[in-house]
């Protein structure tokens, strides 16, 4: 599966994304350079094999959940006086 987001701004394209392979990333970035006003071609895919794409495919909301989780163990550790945090904080959908 490849998921590949294309930016352009003045002739330069931008690639973002995952595909399954090297020669992948090799022909979308051929594709985009053979485009009629491309000048340059900045080719930031990902190779991440199918196997592995379920490991990395983390989301914007599943990151910040675990960043504010872990923000307020931090906050919660530098209280004067307190010894340990259990932290349980749960997230509302």
């Amino acid at each position: 599966m490849t998921q590949i987001s294309v930016d352009t701004a003045k002739g330069v394209v931008h690639l973002r994304g995952k595909v399954d392979s090297a020669e992948a990333k090799s022909a979308a970035g051929d594709v985009a350079k053979a485009v009629e006003g491309v000048q340059s071609v900045t080719n930031d895919l990902q190779v991440v094999t199918p196997a592995a794409r379920q490991a990395v495919d983390a989301n914007d909301k599943d990151i910040a959940k675990a960043v504010e989780t872990a923000k307020a163990s931090e906050m919660a550790r530098g209280v004067t006086g307190v010894k340990s945090v259990k932290n349980e904080l749960a997230f509302a959908k």
